[in-house]
């Protein structure tokens, strides 16, 4: 990473290996507003209450295909130029045979899953398009501006918090999303999840940045027991997510839909969908069998990303000086206390702890090498040889 020393030396082929479930899903039962339906799902809930976060996932297990998964994702694009037109049009920028021209906007779109090219959606009535060649499309409605009007007012001081733990985080997670040829905006699906507070806990177990829950941290390869806990690690839990939000859009073809899985669980989306034949996610959302928190769940992101890439306009710029993550990692026998790491590594035990929240005894993993990661002004080699002086 460009901005994260330590992590550019790890070779693709060294990425963590994620064991496939085999069998059944991973499910729990749960009466469904009345028709009895097995689901894995969390309890219904709002997320204006800034200390409570969930996940929600319903994680069923649909193989699919390198082939199958490579043809549905779209190319990763950034909203980087993000404009707001002037004369009355829709208009962007696009790179046309090495000229730039100005083109017309289509009604609101998203990439469908067998080609690179997108698909017009009827458009809720009220609705502008701001911005639709990227894999997420922003769109301006009343349920979008409701909450970019809540999170410059009423929850302003929260969204400043938000903005600052994104902007440590923000560049280790576009790049993994990146790796997985995703749609660098996720990390805005972060953002309202957790925040960025790596130890966010909800009610229903869920934890870290993209709130998993523990049966599904370990499916995509997280540990998760006594003494570590990799829901918390910003780098391992953004891979798993990554790897999660591919097999979403691959089974809907559209983010939005994909989102709101991410949020109330696959088969509820599912379901819906086919109970109320529409593949159309704002369409879905006036019907009250969806969860209430689910139908605000993608207006909140499109809001958060639309103030995240304009804080100027809704005064939300003055967060102060954040410096990006960057750390160095080392290998560090199991059983070791972080007070003896600290020590080797001339730094205090709170730096230790604060990049390494995953460990939860204050303590190496017994048993095995674990790799922690420390300050970038770490020395290596002094590192290497106090470490082993102290093992002494």
């Amino acid at each position: 990473l460009s901005t994260v020393e330590a992590i550019s030396d790890i070779k693709p082929s060294e990425k963590p290996k994620f064991a496939k479930p085999t069998g059944g899903s991973d499910l729990r039962e749960q009466q469904g507003h009345g028709d009895g339906i097995k689901q894995k799902l969390p309890p219904t809930r709002e997320l204006s209450d800034p200390s409570k976060f969930t996940n929600g996932a319903n994680f069923r297990w649909k193989p699919s295909s390198k082939e199958t998964t490579n043809r549905k994702l779209p190319p990763t694009r950034e909203l980087s130029n993000f404009i707001t037109p002037t004369d009355g049009s829709d208009l962007r920028q696009q790179q046309i045979h090495g000229e730039t021209g100005k083109q017309k906007l289509p009604a609101t779109r998203e990439f469908s899953g067998s080609s690179v090219g997108v698909k017009n959606e009827e458009k809720p009535p009220g609705e502008t398009t701001l911005r639709t060649d990227i894999g997420i499309p922003l769109v301006f409605n009343d349920a979008v501006e409701r909450y970019i009007n809540h999170f410059s007012t009423a929850d302003r001081d929260l969204f400043k918090r938000w903005l600052k733990n994104k902007r440590r985080y923000e560049s280790l997670v576009r790049k993994i999303l990146k790796d997985y040829g995703l749609p660098e905006d996720l990390v805005y699906l972060a953002m309202i999840e957790s925040g960025f507070n790596l130890q966010a806990h909800s009610s229903m177990d869920a934890d870290g940045p993209w709130q998993f829950i523990p049966e599904t941290g370990r499916r995509y390869g997280l540990t998760v027991n006594h003494w570590i806990d990799e829901r918390r690690d910003i780098q391992k839990s953004t891979v798993a997510a990554a790897r999660y939000l591919q097999e979403l859009f691959g089974q809907f073809d559209c983010w939005y839909l994909a989102a709101a899985a991410y949020n109330a669980g696959e088969n509820r989306i599912d379901r819906l969908m086919k109970k109320h034949d529409t593949r159309d996610f704002w369409q879905l959302r006036t019907y009250k069998t969806l969860p209430r928190e689910t139908r605000e769940y993608v207006p909140r992101l499109i809001a958060t990303a639309i103030l995240s890439k304009n804080p100027e306009k809704y005064g939300l710029e003055d967060i102060g000086h954040v410096a990006p993550l960057r750390f160095v990692a080392h290998d560090v026998p199991g059983g070791v206390p972080l007070t003896e790491v600290a020590k080797a590594a001339s730094t205090d035990v709170t730096a230790v702890k604060t990049l390494n929240p995953e460990l939860l005894m204050d303590i190496t993993p017994p048993g095995k090498v674990y790799r922690v990661k420390l300050p970038s002004k770490t020395n290596t080699k002094k590192f290497r040889i106090s470490l082993t002086f102290i093992m002494k």
